[in-house]
């Protein structure tokens, strides 16, 4: 069973921003659930996505045993910060390891008595080990990528953390297959640079019938393309052993 990583909205806005951003854009809006690929430098995971409004927790019927990331979307107004609370206790058991309160803007200069100020809200992650994400926060640098060493911030932040949790079924990306051409690369120089040593300059043909041999394993251990190409240089090392001119064999015989 693969691993959850689930989606609450507390707002009526869309997050088909937020879908499209882990999943990328070929991907079905009217969906709630979908099979995330997560592909890193290091790893690769499946994950489940689900999608959910806040009122689908509130019945217990959603089961989180299996969830590892938990990202509620919310605004900033007091009533939406209790709503917050009762879901979090049906769903605090299940110990998600990824837990990202994430909220377009946050500010002290409330103005509205039903809103909830930034530093409310941030105690309230921290009570509960939450990660605050501000979506109007600006990355220091230009570069989209999420998994450089820096944290990032604003809306990139959400892919970032989620990617870098170690999800029960990842696999490390193994870099064996990369050494593995490199080997084929180092042999397939080796045996033509011993293949260039058999032949070297002007071999009489009692050398070249000594080394046939040799030249043989060489030739069977080549690649198709340098295969051919040895093959015919040792059919002309051949001829021009026994003095007979590389262009002789297309003259008619007399």
């Amino acid at each position: 069973m693969p691993p959850y990583c689930k989606v609450i909205n507390f707002t009526p806005s869309s997050l088909s921003w937020l879908q499209e951003m882990i999943l990328g854009d070929k991907t079905s809006l009217d969906n709630t659930t979908h099979q995330w690929k997560v592909v890193t430098k290091y790893y690769k995971a499946e994950v489940v996505l689900k999608m959910l409004q806040h009122q689908d927790v509130m019945d217990d019927s959603e089961d989180f045993s299996d969830t590892e990331a938990i990202v509620f979307y919310c605004d900033t107004s007091k009533d939406t910060l209790k709503n917050v609370e009762t879901v979090w206790l049906k769903i605090k058991e299940s110990s998600p390891a990824v837990c990202l309160l994430v909220v377009e803007t946050a500010t002290d200069d409330v103005k509205d008595k039903k809103e909830a100020s930034r530093t409310q809200i941030l105690d309230w992650c921290l009570s509960n080990q939450f990660e605050l994400v501000e979506c109007n926060e600006e990355n220091d640098d230009d570069s989209d990528s999420e998994e450089q060493f820096d944290e990032k911030a604003g809306r990139q932040r959400i892919l970032q953390a989620l990617k870098a949790h170690t999800w029960s079924n990842l696999e490390l990306i193994d870099d064996s297959e990369d050494k593995d051409e490199q080997a084929d690369e180092d042999q397939k120089s080796s045996l033509l640079m011993e293949a260039k040593e058999i032949l070297g300059e002007d071999p009489s043909f009692e050398e070249l019938f000594s080394q046939i041999s040799k030249m043989k394993d060489i030739s069977n251990n080549l690649p198709n393309e340098e295969r051919k190409a040895y093959a015919e240089k040792v059919a002309l090392a051949m001829y021009k052993s026994i003095g007979v001119d590389s262009d002789d064999d297309d003259q008619p015989l007399t």
